[in-house]
């Protein structure tokens, strides 16, 4: 189990590395479930990483996460390519678990070592490589070229920001 665990993680971390697409995840629930514990574990680190365990910071990153993966369920039954979802679905949680993982350790390090206006620049560059790593599952999903799984990627960022402040006004400003 641990080693069929740590073959997926090096899957997500290739794909997080533009080197795989989704097809390279096995077509499974299971390891969708997989992704989803280690995203809810990761979001939840994330929480804690920034302050105290929020419910309502960690009920707004959930259902923002969940608009995104409606739109990318969308997106793929717009290009016919609904039999992916799975493998696709599993890949951008599995790949954004890892990075939200990698993410909540290196600001809270980050922070200790440089203080916070330093690690709000990685916040920035993570989420950047987030978007290029989202668009490069959805582009390789639908047999599209880069540019267009960027420019979805784009847009579902900025419908999750948006979700975001309309949910979090006060805090956003």
């Amino acid at each position: 189990m641990i080693t069929h665990v740590l073959a997926l993680i090096r899957i997500w971390i290739d794909i997080i590395r533009l080197r795989k697409g989704p097809d390279a995840i096995p077509q499974s629930t299971v390891v969708l479930a997989v992704a989803v514990a280690l995203w809810l574990g990761g979001s939840i680190l994330l929480v804690l990483a920034f302050n105290e365990f929020d419910l309502q910071g960690f009920i707004v990153i959930v259902l923002t996460s969940v608009i995104g993966l409606i739109c990318y369920a969308a997106i793929l039954n717009l290009f016919g390519r609904a039999a992916r979802l799975l493998q696709t679905l599993s890949a951008i949680i599995g790949c954004g678990a890892l990075l939200t993982i990698a993410f909540a350790v290196g600001k809270f390090l980050l922070t200790l070592l440089g203080g916070a206006g330093f690690s709000g620049n990685v916040v920035f560059l993570v989420v950047l490589w987030s978007v290029l790593v989202e668009g490069h599952i959805i582009s390789r999903a639908i047999d599209r070229p880069f540019l267009l799984g960027f420019v979805f990627a784009l847009a579902v960022l900025f419908l999750q920001l948006y979700v975001d402040m309309v949910v979090n006004p006060f805090e956003n400003s």
